[in-house]
C-alpha cells in the first residue's frame, strides 16, 4: 500500500500540508516526495516499492504533460501496453494510467484496467484533475472540501482538517470540470443459468486466476491464514503456484491462547507445506492496541475495531520478522452472502439485496480493516475474492443456489469447486464460518468479552450515563461510547465516516455484532 495526498487550490501553507501528509508515512516506507505542480496545488506520495523498484518508479510521476499519484496495482498493464503500443519507461505498472488516459480518456481507461487502485492525475494542457477508485474500494481514498479547496488522501486522518470529508465512493470517478461523481462499475448482476458442475468449474478457474495474477510482485509474498475457508483457499492456491516456481509460501496467523483459528491454520499450513508463523498473544497485548486501532482505522464501528486489533498485530509481526512485503488475505467472500445470519434470509430476493448492500458498503468495514491494518505496517494487501471478474460471476449465480441453512453449509459452491483437488484439508474445506474477531479467542472467553471487561475500567457508569447523549445516535454500550470518544480526538465531528454500526440482520433485536451471541452460532 502506498500513500497519496493531493491539495488543489489550497490556501494553506505548504508546511501545514506536509505535516498532514506525513500522517500517512507508514503506507510508504521506501520513498516520500511532495511537489508543487501548479499554483497552490500539491501532489504528495509515500512509496512502498513493489514493482519497478528503481527511483524511476517513484511518484508523483510526470509524463507527457500529465502528473500522477496512484496507490495501485494494474495487473494487466503489460497486456495493455502491448495492445496500444505504449513504451513504458519506469518499470512501474502505474505508468500505464497516464498512457491510457491520454490515449482513450478516463472512461476508456477505467473500462480497460484490471486492478486495485486509487489515483489522482492532473492534465496540464487541459488544466483538468481526474480521480478514481477501484470497484470495491480495495485501496483507500478520501475526498475533502474546505470552501473552494479540494483534497484527496489515502486515509482520512491526513485531511481531517477539511470541513466536508467522505470516502471517495468505490467504482466511481471524478473530474474537476464537472465536480461530479460518476459511476463506472454497477452492482447490477444478470442471473446466469448453468449446472452446478459448470458453476464450480468457473469458480475454481476464476479464483485460481485471481490469486495467480496478484502474484505480480518484485518483493516477497506471504499470506494471512486464519484457518477459515477463504484464507485457506487463497493460501492453498498461492502455495501450489509458488511450489511450481521452487519457492515456499510463508503464512501467518494470530490469536489469543485457545484460539480455534490457530489450530486450524496450523493444520492448513502443514497440508499446503507453507513456512508457518503462529503468533499467540496475551489479552494485555491485544488490549494495549485498542486505542491505536481506532486512530489507525478512522472508524468507531464496533466489529471492525474488534477484528482490526489482531489484524494489525499480525501485520506488524510480518514486517518485523520477515522479508514479506505483499500479504494475501481472504476478505470479501463473506459479503457474497456467507455471514451466518444469511441463513435467516426470508427469501432469495432479500438474500441478493443484502449481499449487494454489503458489497457496496464493504468500504466502511472489512475492506477498510484490510487496507488500514496491513498498510499500517508498511505492507501491501492483495484480496483475490475482490477480483472484478470473480465478483461479477459469483454474484450472477442465482441467490437460491447460494442460500444455506442448517442442512446446507454456507459457501457450498465455493467448497464444492475445490473438493477434488486436495488443496486444503477436507475438514477445513467444510469448516463452518467463524468470525475473525471471535475465533482469535478461546471458546471459553471471547475477545468481545475481554474488551467489555477492559472498557469497564476506562468508562465509569457516571460518565457513560451523562456523556453518551453527546453522540447521535446514542451509543448502546460503554464499548461503543469509548470508540466514539477516542475517534473524536483525531477526527473531530466527522462521524459520517462511519455511516452506521455493522450488525447482523434477521436475528431479532441484536445489539452486539459478535456471531457468538447469535442462536445460529451457538447451534453449530
Amino acid at each position: 500500500m502506498c500513500g497519496i495526498f493531493v491539495a488543489i487550490d489550497s490556501a494553506k501553507s505548504s508546511q501545514f500540508l506536509i505535516e498532514e501528509f506525513m500522517k500517512i508515512k507508514h503506507r510508504g516506507p521506501d520513498a516520500s516526495d511532495f511537489k508543487s505542480i501548479t499554483t497552490n496545488t500539491y501532489f504528495g506520495f509515500h512509496r512502498l516499492a513493489i514493482n519497478g523498484l528503481t527511483s524511476k518508479g517513484n511518484q508523483p510521476m510526470y509524463k507527457n504533460g500529465v502528473w500522477l499519484v496512484a496507490n495501485a496495482e494494474i495487473f494487466n498493464y503489460l497486456e495493455l501496453a502491448d495492445t496500444y503500443g505504449f513504451e513504458l519507461e519506469t518499470g512501474s505498472d502505474c505508468e500505464i494510467l497516464i498512457d491510457l488516459y491520454q490515449e482513450i480518456g478516463e472512461e476508456g481507461m477505467l473500462e480497460g484496467i484490471d486492478g486495485e487502485f486509487a489515483f489522482v492525475l492532473y492534465d496540464e494542457a487541459k488544466d483538468l484533475f481526474v480521480a478514481a477508485r477501484d470497484h470495491l474500494g480495495v485501496r483507500g481514498m478520501y475526498m475533502g472540501y474546505d470552501e473552494s479547496e479540494v483534497y484527496f488522501a489515502s486515509e482520512s486522518k491526513a485531511i481531517a482538517f477539511s470541513k466536508q470529508l467522505h470516502q471517495f465512493p468505490p467504482g466511481h470517478y471524478w473530474n474537476s470540470y464537472t465536480d461530479e461523481m460518476k459511476p463506472y462499475f454497477h452492482h447490477d448482476y444478470s442471473t446466469t443459468a448453468l449446472s452446478e458442475e459448470d458453476y464450480c468449474l468457473e469458480i475454481n478457474k476464476l479464483l485460481t486466476e485471481s490469486v495467480e495474477k496478484r502474484m505480480m510482485s518484485e518483493r516477497p509474498l506471504g499470506c494471512l491464514l486464519s484457518g477459515g475457508l477463504d484464507s485457506s483457499l487463497v493460501a492453498g492456491i498461492l502455495a501450489r503456484k509458488l511450489r511450481e516456481q521452487g519457492k515456499q509460501l510463508k503464512t501467518f496467523s494470530i490469536g489469543l491462547e485457545g484460539s480455534p483459528d490457530l489450530a486450524a491454520a496450523l493444520k492448513v499450513a502443514d497440508h499446503i507445506g507453507s513456512q508457518h508463523h503462529s503468533i499467540t498473544c496475551t489479552e494485555q497485548e491485544f488490549l494495549a492496541e485498542l486505542e491505536h486501532t481506532v486512530y489507525m482505522l478512522g472508524s468507531y464501528d464496533v466489529t471492525t475495531i474488534r477484528a482490526s486489533v489482531g489484524h494489525q498485530l499480525v501485520a506488524k509481526y510480518v514486517r518485523d520478522h520477515s522479508e514479506v512485503k505483499v500479504l494475501f488475505s481472504g476478505e470479501t467472500a463473506d459479503e457474497f452472502g456467507s455471514y451466518l445470519y444469511f441463513q435467516n434470509a426470508p427469501n432469495a430476493e432479500s438474500f441478493q439485496q443484502e449481499s449487494v448492500r454489503l458489497l457496496k458498503d464493504i468500504q466502511f468495514f472489512d475492506m477498510k480493516r484490510g487496507d488500514r491494518s496491513i498498510s499500517n505496517a508498511g505492507l501491501e494487501a492483495r484480496v483475490p475474492f475482490a477480483d472484478k471478474a470473480f465478483v461479477n460471476f459469483f454474484m450472477s449465480i442465482p441467490p437460491e443456489l447460494r442460500m444455506f441453512s442448517d442442512q446446507k453449509i454456507e459457501k457450498y459452491l465455493i467448497r464444492k469447486a475445490f473438493e477434488d483437488e486436495d488443496l486444503i484439508p477436507a475438514d477445513v474445506l467444510w469448516r463452518r464460518k467463524n468470525g475473525f474477531s471471535d475465533s482469535v479467542s478461546s471458546k471459553k472467553k471471547s475477545w468481545s468479552e475481554v474488551i467489555k471487561e477492559h472498557v469497564e475500567t476506562l468508562v465509569s457508569d457516571e460518565e457513560f450515563s451523562t456523556e453518551k447523549f453527546r453522540f447521535l445516535p446514542e451509543p448502546p454500550s460503554k464499548e461503543a461510547y469509548y470508540y466514539l470518544k477516542t475517534f473524536e480526538k483525531t477526527y473531530g465531528s466527522h462521524f459520517q465516516l462511519t455511516p452506521y454500526q455493522w450488525l447482523p440482520k434477521w436475528c431479532g433485536d441484536v445489539k452486539d455484532p459478535s456471531a457468538r451471541v447469535l442462536e445460529i452460532y451457538q447451534s453449530n
